[in-house]
């Protein structure tokens, strides 16, 4: 017989470094399900998260398969783990317990319906339950009882654990899809892992090969340098809260415990984690304080326990678990074939000083990753036996540097902390609309009829019906024409405005928003004597010299090519299928090229340095393709500053540092807001967030919309 044990899961970011609610419980078989809070006393907590009930890991030979049904994992409870019963006393009630189960459909905030399946798991303090959408997409629905929610504490917590997990968009990290909720609860949805946790897998392995430990560290790594770069640190790094998804890829879950720095010099002093993966400087408290050093140390924990089957400070007591990480006492079995690679990396990864301790850039440098690195690991493989991965050093690197660039660990994402814009948590993110509610509007928003403001714009008599008007816009998109603006692309910008504005959320929009929109992410101009020059996001640094020629330097190839842009004299007539027809393009490498173009791949290179040494960087996640595009002309405006680029799109950047990009003949929209994230919206939807108000951008659209209308005079 075996009895779960009670977990108490404490939610929300620590942005204001809240103490966590303290339980005292007794310590589990592995510590692993464990918490410590501010007052010493410690919690359990479960260790698998997005998974629980049926479809656990067939762990004994001759049971029956897993259910299909529950072979899906949600992203936030840790799931159960079995202690043999014994009497103990009876415990408080799981506020989990307050939960009530949702209604069979579930209709979010946006009107969007969600078909409630089964429970996949419970905790402390939620339940999780499969709900599939209308489209028969999967996901988790995390679901917190609002009556568990009792204090404005407990609620700015769950609010603050929210804001921190929606604003971290990455490969390795649990997709948070949407937040809602109705009378009874709060929803958080949330990506499916269906190959549950990786503490799962080592159950049922009992350890990792050193190809596979490699091949799920760069991804944990990838991860917590996306979130450092944001300064976020996780603070509770664990087997427990890595899943993995349907193709084995890591996804870093559970940010109950994070906590943003408004600084990164800032310190954090509240002692919380899970007993086995605490540095010893979060032990210290406010002896010391701790950063952003403590997820490297769990990263080392974590290493060490996929090689080794358990982590290094293991016991049975967690006072001794403590004592032993205060005194870095651990050591590895002496009965297991471990490579003297991986035991140096995990020595630096586990150094008592934080100051001394391994950097994440330095991690990805160490020998370790260097030879028998797979380039994948095979779902079934992976549960059924331990996976061959003896490759060569040459296909070992090619995994290494494959796998690096899939979880953003390139040379451009690996930018100190200070030039990256913090994960942000404002009034607007704490305070409800109503006072029923829980979730503000700025976690939550709505796009209805009611909560939209329509932009002022002057009435046009003349004005067609909003269906009408699409029509007519999309058969005006002319089948040749100039790449210099021109009263036709002007007209379309204009009228795609003018309709939207107008028409609110009455005109449903058949554009569509691109995710890989390329834009300008620096620029410097010394146009007087040299030239305007720019980097693009799709890492091309180019040059706009006298006579309308650029140079451009395309740094997205191992030899770096350039590229000598002119419009040509005589001109034909381009068209969209060959829109750089009217343009000379000559191509040549650095190391071949032209006499005549010396000086210009000169001052080219030497535009890039200064930006790169004087100029902050904009970036997005998105892959930008391979598509050559360049500047065409720009001008200050009263307010802002206008680029058109050769791919017909206008970049507008604003006095208070947005950005807006408008392109596919107005009908595509990229905002850049204050905290540099990024919004990619049709036009129907950046005129539903204008309605909103957010980041002033009513006023925005109306000075864009007011800038066409003045070329067309």
């Amino acid at each position: 017989m075996f009895k779960r044990p009670d977990p108490l899961r404490p939610l929300g970011s620590e942005h204001r470094d809240n103490v966590i609610p303290a339980m005292k419980l007794r310590a589990g078989k592995e510590n692993d399900g464990l918490h410590h809070n501010k007052y010493g006393t410690t919690q359990d907590q479960p260790s698998t998260p997005y998974y629980s009930g049926k479809g656990t890991y067939n762990y004994n030979a001759g049971k029956a398969a897993p259910s299909a049904a529950a072979a899906a994992a949600s992203a936030a409870l840790p799931p159960r783990t079995a202690t043999t019963a014994t009497k103990t006393p009876r415990k408080k009630e799981k506020l989990s317990s307050l939960c009530k189960t949702p209604p069979s459909l579930i209709k979010s905030r946006t009107g969007d319906h969600f078909a409630r399946g089964s429970c996949l798991g419970e905790g402390g303090f939620a339940r999780c339950f499969q709900v599939k959408n209308d489209a028969g997409k999967t996901y988790a629905a995390k679901t917190v009882a609002k009556e568990s929610v009792r204090n404005e504490k407990t609620k700015n917590k769950l609010l603050a654990e929210i804001k921190i997990h929606k604003s971290l968009k990455h490969p390795n990290i649990v997709e948070f899809v949407d937040c809602f909720e109705d009378d009874h609860n709060v929803y958080i949805l949330l990506e499916m892992c269906s190959n549950q946790s990786m503490m799962e897998m080592l159950r049922a392995r009992k350890g990792f090969t050193e190809g596979e430990a490699k091949y799920y560290m760069v991804q944990i790594l990838g991860a917590i340098n996306f979130m450092h770069r944001r300064r976020v640190i996780h603070r509770d790094l664990k087997l427990g809260n890595i899943f993995l998804d349907e193709h084995m890829h890591v996804k870093i879950g559970d940010f109950g415990l994070a906590t943003v720095l408004d600084k990164p010099t800032d310190r954090r002093v509240t002692i919380c984690g899970t007993p086995n993966y605490i540095a010893p400087e979060v032990l210290a408290g406010k002896q010391k304080g701790h950063s952003f050093e403590v997820d490297i140390w769990s990263a080392g924990v974590i290493l060490f326990t996929m090689v080794t089957g358990k982590p290094p400070f293991q016991s049975k007591d967690v006072e001794t678990i403590y004592q032993r990480i205060k005194k870095n006492d651990w050591k590895f079995p002496a009965d297991l074939p471990i490579s003297s690679e991986c035991k140096d990396l995990v020595r630096q990864m586990l150094v008592g000083d934080p100051s001394q301790r391994i950097t994440l850039a330095n991690i990805l440098k160490h020998p370790f990753f260097f030879t028998d690195f797979p380039a994948s690991i095979h779902p079934q493989a992976a549960k059924m036996r331990q996976p061959e991965t003896r490759v060569s050093y040459t296909q070992s690197h090619k995994h290494f540097e494959a796998v690096k660039l899939a979880a953003k660990l390139d040379s451009r994402h690996l930018a100190p902390r200070s030039t990256s814009p913090p994960v942000t948590i404002e009034r607007q993110d704490v305070e409800a609309d109503q006072p029923a509610k829980i979730l503000p509007q700025s976690l939550s928003p709505a796009s209805t009829k009611e909560k939209y403001k329509l932009v002022d714009v002057k009435s046009d008599p003349k004005s067609t019906p909003a269906n009408e008007a699409d029509r007519r816009v999309m058969e005006n998109v002319p089948q040749s024409m100039s790449l210099k603006p021109q009263v036709q692309l002007f007209t379309i910008f204009h009228e795609a405005l003018d309709r939207q504005l107008r028409s609110g959320p009455t005109y449903s929009s058949t554009g569509r928003a691109d995710e890989k929109t390329i834009f300008i992410s620096k620029w410097v101009d010394y146009s007087n004597k040299f030239g305007f020059a720019y980097q693009l996001s799709s890492n091309v640094v180019g040059v706009l010299m006298e006579q309308e020629k650029t140079i451009l330097m395309d740094m997205r190839y191992e030899e770096h090519l350039f590229q000598v842009v002119q419009e040509m004299e005589t001109k034909e007539v381009a068209t969209r299928s060959n829109p750089k027809s009217n343009w000379s393009i000559d191509t040549f490498t650095s190391t071949q090229y032209p006499a005549e173009h010396k000086h210009r791949i000169k001052l080219v290179k030497q535009f890039h340095k200064f930006m790169n040494d004087h100029l902050c960087m904009v970036e997005d996640d998105k892959e930008m393709g391979l598509d050559m595009v360049w500047v065409l002309s720009w001008q200050r405006s009263a307010g802002f500053v206008v680029f058109h680029l050769s791919n017909d799109s206008f970049q507008f950047n604003f006095e208070d540092h947005c950005k807006m990009v408008i392109s596919h003949c107005g009908q595509s929209v990229m905002f850049i807001d204050h905290d540099k994230a990024f919004h990619h919206w049709t036009l129907d939807e950046a005129c539903v967030h204008a309605g909103n108000g957010h980041w002033g951008l009513q006023d925005k659209l109306v000075r864009v919309y007011s800038y066409f209308e003045g070329l067309l005079k």
